[in-house]
């Protein structure tokens, strides 16, 4: 908590006042105390949290034993059958989303070696929080594609699906698919432009922005690159063409 973070209004009876000062003198003990060697590498009890789009459940990412895991807990109900489960030996999160109330999804990221070279891939586990079964939501094993965790849009009024970046053809590519949550079968929505890396939508879902860097630096600036598209509009245009936005 920062110093500033506790905002005061008005005068405060005398118990509340001195109940602050405990805890305020707390915090600052513990700012002060050296922690111990092991401190650096125990994982937080809980990393991330995400209540479900109906407020009944919470998808906590916790330490279990010095390895994360996932649980789903229904708020408010006493003695709910536990349900959790292990990410696996070393993955690590990234974050935690409901996709709809039955349907939780992480992003995870783990080291990997290809032909004895270290990697870092990224991908999304796909989660049902009634059974807790799942499985990688998108995974190409035939092409060492190492963002499968790259989500344009979450889709919020289309809870079925998300709009992902990737490419089959190749891993620089970033072609934009509309994925279901709980089979992770997808179509094509956009082909990939050249010199874009960035999607970005509007709040119908539709993608509106490209942007990207160019290979190339001119007087000593690197160069970027930025096409829109138009409401309902099939053509995309460079930025420049927009009054107001042009460099």
């Amino acid at each position: 908590m920062e110093a500033n973070a506790l905002k005061l209004t008005g005068p405060l009876p005398l118990h509340r006042f001195l109940i602050i000062v405990v805890f305020l003198t707390g915090l600052a003990t513990q700012a002060t105390a050296a922690p111990t060697a092991d401190a650096f590498g125990t994982l937080p009890n809980a990393y991330d949290a995400a209540i479900s789009p109906d407020g009944k459940q919470v998808a906590i990412i916790v330490n279990v034993q010095g390895q994360y895991g996932v649980r789903v807990v229904t708020l408010g109900k006493k003695g709910e059958k536990l349900r959790a489960v292990l990410l696996g030996e070393g993955v690590k999160p990234s974050w935690v989303k409901w996709a709809n109330d039955k349907r939780v999804l992480i992003g995870l990221w783990q080291s990997r070696k290809f032909r004895g070279v270290p990697y870092t891939t990224r991908f999304i586990y796909t989660l049902d929080a009634s059974s807790m079964k799942g499985k990688i939501l998108v995974d190409n094993k035939e092409l060492i594609r190492q963002n499968n965790a790259d989500v344009v849009d979450f889709l919020d009024d289309d809870p079925d699906y998300i709009l992902m970046a990737f490419s089959d053809r190749s891993q620089s590519l970033d072609d934009i698919h509309r994925v279901n949550v709980k089979t992770g079968r997808y179509g094509i929505v956009e082909r990939t432009r050249q010199h874009v890396q960035h999607w970005y939508t509007d709040a119908r879902g539709v993608p509106r922005v490209g942007q990207g860097l160019v290979d190339r630096v001119v007087n000593n600036e690197e160069e970027w690159n930025l096409i829109i598209r138009d409401a309902d509009e099939a053509l995309w245009r460079n930025a420049d063409e927009y009054p107001g936005l042009a460099s």
